[in-house]
Parts: C-alpha cells; structure tokens; sequence
C-alpha cells in the first residue's frame, strides 16, 4: 500500500469515528475520569493525522481533568467538539 492510500485510510477512519459523543456524554455525567481517557485518545489520535491544533485543544482537557480542573474543563469543552466535528467534516468533504 502506498503512503497516500495508507493515509486516506487513517484519514476515513478519523473522519467515521465519533469520539465527540462518548467526550461529550462523558462531560454531561461529570465522569471526568473517562473524560481524561477519551481526550487523551483524541489527543493521540489528532496527533497522528496532522491535526496539531485539535491535539494541543485536547491535551490541555486532558490534563485538566487529570488535576480536576472543572473550570477549565468547562470553559474550553465546547471548542474542543466544535473544532473536531469541523475537522472530521473536513477530513469526509475531502474524501468525497
């Protein structure tokens, strides 16, 4: 398999994997230990394609919750669903 099919492939499966509702029901039951889990596979996840900004988003809610910082964990949650569904919508329209 070449690098392009390779990455298309990761790619479609970024894209098809919604992480945003296991996040977000996560947050609304204030389970922040499987927050932390989920953010950080995000985290790894973004990483991993090149979305460097959606990582860096996801790591700072990662050790946020890891510390139990609530209010930080609430005042950035909505940006980090909002710039990942984006992405994942991004990531379809281009595979399409």
């Amino acid at each position: 398999m070449d690098s392009k099919s390779f990455y298309a492939e990761i790619l479609a499966d970024f894209s098809s994997d919604d992480k945003a509702t296991k996040i977000q029901a996560a947050f609304d039951s204030d389970d922040w230990k499987n927050y932390q889990i989920l953010v950080h596979a995000l985290k790894s996840t973004a990483l991993s394609i090149g979305a460097e900004n959606l990582s860096e988003k996801a790591r700072t809610l990662e050790f946020a919750a890891k510390e139990n910082n609530l209010a930080l964990i609430h005042e950035n949650h909505a940006d980090l669903i909002s710039t990942y569904q984006k992405i994942r919508a991004q990531i379809a329209a281009w595979l399409n």
